[in-house]
């Protein structure tokens, strides 16, 4: 006897008797499944740390230790530990028509305020009050413009420094600026901040947006709410499943972009649709060909389209995995772990 579906006499093959005995034994024990499914999910997601909050605030870096500008890093902190920071904010002051003042004693002010924060934070302040030997290289020659650098200890997408820059535009706002007076907080650190929120912001339409997109084409296509909310409670539970193990893990060590939350939703709720879709297309096909048994339908189902669901979904992962070989850190740990996402929608 062959090992494919069927004999030379018409028996099922070798292959066919274990995917439909398989089939049966997820038939059979389905409501076990959704339980366990559900209890996971729970007990993974909810307890879980947040991705946005696990950035990691070390000195590795997103690029091999070997390029460049790594290097000239590395050897930057080597001669000059005290004096060369991960990141940099600086607040830049601007009056067209010359500071007044009002403009002097707001900039003298807030330098003194940061100042007196520099412990807590752990930064290095450079102003003209707290460093009068720097106003060369801190104030413009014609008195229309100056800036307070600050110097902060992790890279600029993490969320220590993330925390940092909001800290200093909370100073900012404490005191309103003198009228006319252009105030702006810009650099590395202050550009990773705002990626963070707009990454925060963007996720948040993302899942909204797929999900209504998702919806109403369920809708659409079985014109059922039962049948459509199948699909979405499915992807829900494959996302908190592999969120919540994303963000474990990240919590012991393994490092993460900023953006992989967003990535992970989109591709697990695309390919998640696509594999109900199939299944149940499938469904529906052998429930006409059984005569209605709906138990039947479901197991000739999944006899049919679960390897082939498994193969689609595998391919898929193995894919994302290997950017496991790149050295680019925000493509070797992104990767994999949309890799992971994908084989637990599948």
């Amino acid at each position: 006897m062959g090992r494919g579906e069927s004999s030379d006499h018409g028996e099922p093959g070798l292959d066919y008797r274990v995917k439909q005995s398989w089939a049966g034994f997820i038939v059979r024990s389905a409501w076990a499944w959704i339980v366990a499914w559900a209890l996971v999910a729970a007990a993974v997601w909810l307890p879980a740390p947040r991705i946005p909050t696990l950035l990691k605030d070390d000195a590795t870096g997103f690029l091999p230790s070997d390029m460049p500008s790594q290097r000239a890093w590395s050897r930057l902190a080597a001669e000059f530990p005290e004096a060369a920071p991960r990141s940099r904010a600086a607040v830049i002051f601007a009056r067209d028509s010359g500071f007044t003042a009002d403009d002097r004693a707001y900039v003298g002010d807030l330098a003194r305020r940061l100042n007196a924060r520099s412990e807590e934070l752990n930064w290095r302040l450079r102003a003209v009050e707290t460093a009068p030997y720097l106003q060369p290289l801190l104030e413009s020659p014609d008195g229309e413009a100056a800036i307070i650098a600050v110097d902060l200890p992790a890279e600029m997408l993490t969320h220590s420094s993330v925390r940092r820059v909001r800290e200093i535009k909370q100073e900012l706002s404490a005191v309103p600026a003198p009228p006319g007076l252009q105030v702006e907080v810009t650099g590395n650190a202050a550009m990773g901040e705002l990626l963070d929120a707009n990454a925060k912001h963007d996720i948040d339409r993302t899942t909204l947006l797929a999900f209504s997109a998702v919806t109403a084409i369920l809708l659409v296509i079985y014109r059922s709410t039962i049948a459509m909310l199948l699909p979405l409670a499915t992807i829900a539970a494959s996302l908190m499943v592999a969120l919540g193990t994303v963000g474990w893990a990240a919590s012991f060590g393994w490092p993460l972009n900023g953006l992989v939350e967003m990535f992970i939703i989109v591709l697990v709720v695309g390919s998640g649709v696509d594999y109900c879709l199939f299944l149940f297309a499938r469904f529906r096909e052998e429930l006409s060909s059984t005569g209605g048994d709906a138990t039947r339908a479901v197991e000739a189902a999944l006899t049919h389209s679960g390897p082939a669901i498994l193969a689609a979904a595998g391919t898929v992962a193995v894919g994302l995995a290997t950017m496991f070989l790149a050295r680019n850190r925000d493509l070797y740990t992104s990767g994999p772990t949309i890799a992971f996402a994908i084989g637990v929608a599948a």
